[in-house]
């Protein structure tokens, strides 16, 4: 209805609308305030977004859901307040709030969107409610000046690049609920030690790929240690549980892939360095064959 109007500055949203449509107000980038009423119960989609003038804004406690790309690249905004009411942060919701500092995220959120907060490069401190049970994708990847975020345990994944590019996170507290870490979660972040909680079951690739000032990861559970003792045996102890089992043989796994991909890609003279070793009593016909062996992975007595 009024998106694009670049000469618009204020709106009051009149009592009794219950519904702000997607787009109502989106590239209105002179808009520097507007009020909604109370009777408001959903921020549709990319509703403000590209208001690149408005500062602040204060969603009424009738709000449950701030749908996708509600706020989304509003430049200048620097302080929100989210009711407790509201359940739902959808994807994008604040994603490039370049200037937002302080967040408070209401008790009653349930559910953080993928994006919610990237690229909000002022944002410090954000403490997530108890009831929030996953960290969206990217959902605060790229926020430089992050230094403190405090995760319930009522979180069971941090999905994909979640904290990624947050150089100012040094240090997090995962919660004893946490299963799965997606690909890249931490990547470039400013981690310098990190405790790997029990409860966890999956870590993806890359978790802190670049993490230049990381120093130290603490497994608290057992596995990872119990896996490598039994990587290169002839048989995998007895008595252990079908979660360590499966651990067991991701690592086995993982290390004969490797040294089948060593075989295949580099010379064999460099993974079997014959030059080093003394050439008496070694003919050419016996490297020869010791060579084609190794190639051929098979047993060669024609010498």
């Amino acid at each position: 209805a009024f998106s694009s109007c670049s000469s618009l500055t204020s709106i009051e949203i009149p009592d009794g609308v219950t519904s702000i449509k997607g787009w109502t107000f989106a590239r209105c980038e002179s808009l520097l305030s507007v009020v909604i009423p109370n009777s408001v119960t959903s921020i549709g989609q990319h509703a403000f977004d590209s208001c690149k003038a408005l500062k602040s804004v204060v969603i009424p406690d009738g709000v449950t859901v701030i749908d996708l790309g509600g706020f989304g690249n509003c430049y200048s905004l620097n302080s929100v307040t989210i009711p407790d009411g509201v359940t739902t942060i959808g994807d994008a919701a604040f994603s490039c709030c370049g200037k937002l500092k302080g967040l408070l995220l209401p008790d009653s959120l349930i559910s953080i969107g993928n994006s919610v907060f990237k690229d909000c490069n002022e944002l410090k401190e954000v403490n997530i409610p108890n009831g929030v049970t996953s960290i969206g994708r990217m959902a605060f990847c790229g926020a430089k000046k992050l230094t403190k975020i405090v995760l319930p345990n009522s979180i069971t994944s941090i999905e994909s690049m979640a904290f990624m590019g947050c150089f100012g996170l040094e240090g997090i507290q995962l919660p004893k609920s946490l299963t799965y870490i997606g690909d890249n979660a931490f990547a470039m972040s400013g981690l310098k030690s990190i405790i790997i909680p029990e409860s966890i079951e999956s870590i993806n690739s890359e978790v802190f790929y670049n993490c230049k000032s990381l120093r130290n990861i603490r497994l608290t559970d057992n596995i990872i240690k119990l896996a490598v003792l039994n990587h290169n045996r002839d048989k995998i102890q007895d008595g252990i549980s079908d979660r360590e089992l499966l651990h067991c043989k991701i690592i086995r796994d993982a290390d004969k892939l490797d040294i089948y991909n060593v075989i295949l890609t580099d010379p064999l003279e460099a993974v079997y360095p014959l030059d080093r070793y003394p050439k008496e009593g070694i003919t050419k016909e016996i490297k020869e064959a010791f060579l084609y062996a190794m190639k051929e992975g098979i047993p060669n007595t024609s010498c």
